[in-house]
């Protein structure tokens, strides 16, 4: 079970680090679910398996990034 946890943290690692670089080349409302899939190598069930749609996507960007900001800003990096 321990390695399927694995995977599918991978999974969802990457298929939002996808849509991020994604993102840099296409316009955020132009981007598809099959769009993201056919560029992160994933298949579409592989995506639903991990997100809803692709807000589910960028709304965990954005918790990483808050996440991120916050660890510095207690630690005293930022």
């Amino acid at each position: 079970m321990e390695e399927r946890s694995l995977h599918r943290t991978q999974s969802r690692n990457y298929i939002k680090n996808s849509l991020w670089e994604l993102s840099r080349h296409v316009t955020a409302d132009n981007i598809k679910v099959k769009d993201l899939a056919s560029y992160s190598g994933v298949s579409r069930t592989v995506f639903y398996r991990n997100f809803g749609c692709l807000s589910d996507v960028w709304h965990s960007i954005g918790h990483d990034v808050l996440n991120d900001v916050l660890r510095r800003l207690l630690a005293g990096g930022l």
